[in-house]
C-alpha cells in the first residue's frame, strides 16, 4: 500500500513510519512531502492508496489544505493529521468537507493508524460504490421517463381527437370522461417532468408552484376522476363541499395527488360501501 504523507515537520514524519513498521503484517510505501503543491503534482502521477495529510503546512492552512488535496485526487482517501487539541474543530470540518477521516498526532500509535487508515480506504470504496449504484438509478429512471413519454404524447393525442369530435359524434357522459382522462394525462405529464428534474430529487429540493386555487373544484375533479372506477367496484362515491370557500395558495398538481392517494387508499382498503369527499372552513383558518 502506498501512502502519500504531507507533513512539514520531518520528525512527525519519522514517528508515523516508525509507528507503522511496529505493527506486524503492516506493509506500507511512503512518500514524503513539505509542500501542498508538491503533494498535488506527486497526486496527478497517480499510484497512491491513501493521503496522510497535515492540515498545516508552509503553502496552505487549514480545511483548504484537505479540499485542494480530493480536487487533486477525488478518488483517493484522505486523512487529516491535527498537531493540537484546537484543530479538532477544524478536522471534522475537514471530514465533512471530503477527508475521510481525521487522527491526533497525540494519539498516534501504530494499531490506531493502521485501523484509521484501512477503514479510510473502505469507505470511500463504499462511497464510490453508492455514487455509482445512484447513478446508473439516475440513467435508469431517466430513460424510464423518458420511454413514458412516447406513448403518453399518443394517448393524449388519440384521446384529443375523440374528445374533441374528430373521429365521430359522442354524447354527454363519453365527454365527461374524456375531459377527466385529459386532464389527467397532463398530471401525469408534468409528474414525469418532475422526475426528470434529477437536480431538484439529488438535493431534495422540490419547487412548489404556488397559485391561488378553488380547492372545491380540486376536490370535485378527484372525484370526478374515480367516478367510473367506483362505479364499477359497486362504491357510492359523493362529495360535500362547503359553499363560499375563499380562493386558498397551494400547489395544485400536488394537492391532487395527495387527494388522489387517499382515494386509492380508500379504495383498497374497502370491499363495498360509500366514500365521501368533504370540505369545510373552520375557525381562525
Amino acid at each position: 500500500m502506498r501512502i502519500l504523507v504531507l507533513e512539514d515537520n520531518p520528525d512527525d514524519f519519522f514517528l508515523i513510519q516508525t509507528r507503522l513498521r511496529e505493527v506486524p503484517g503492516a506493509e506500507f510505501e511512503f512518500e514524503h512531502v513539505t509542500y501542498l503543491k508538491d503533494a498535488k503534482e506527486r497526486l496527478t502521477k497517480g499510484g497512491f492508496d491513501l493521503v496522510l495529510a497535515d492540515l498545516n503546512v508552509p503553502d496552505s492552512q487549514g480545511v483548504g489544505t484537505i479540499l485542494e488535496l480530493i480536487k487533486a485526487a477525488p478518488e483517493i482517501p484522505v486523512v487529516a493529521l491535527t498537531g493540537a487539541t484546537l484543530e479538532e474543530q477544524v478536522a471534522l470540518e475537514a471530514v465533512r468537507k471530503g477527508a475521510q477521516d481525521y487522527l491526533a498526532k497525540q494519539d498516534l500509535d501504530g494499531k490506531t493508524l493502521v485501523r484509521v487508515i484501512r477503514y479510510a480506504i473502505e469507505r470511500k470504496q463504499a462511497e464510490e460504490k453508492r455514487q455509482e449504484a445512484a447513478q446508473i438509478k439516475s440513467e435508469f429512471t431517466s430513460m424510464v421517463s423518458h420511454e413514458l413519454r412516447t406513448p403518453l404524447t399518443v394517448i393524449k393525442e388519440s384521446v384529443g381527437i375523440v374528445h374533441d369530435g374528430s373521429a365521430g359524434e359522442i354524447n354527454a357522459e363519453q365527454k365527461e370522461f374524456l375531459t377527466n382522462a385529459k386532464r389527467n394525462i397532463d398530471r401525469l405529464a408534468r409528474l414525469i417532468d418532475d422526475v426528470l428534474d434529477f437536480q431538484k430529487l439529488e438535493t431534495q429540493q422540490t419547487e412548489f408552484q404556488m397559485t391561488e386555487n378553488n380547492i372545491n373544484q380540486v376536490v370535485e375533479e378527484v372525484r370526478e376522476s374515480f367516478a367510473l372506477t367506483a362505479k364499477s367496484r359497486g362504491f357510492e362515491l359523493s362529495a360535500e363541499l362547503e359553499e363560499s370557500l375563499p380562493g386558498i395558495l397551494f400547489d395544485r398538481d400536488k394537492i391532487v395527488q395527495v387527494l388522489t392517494n387517499f382515494m386509492s387508499n380508500a379504495m383498497k382498503a374497502m370491499k363495498k360501501g360509500k366514500i365521501t369527499l368533504k370540505t369545510k372552513r373552520f375557525e381562525n383558518t
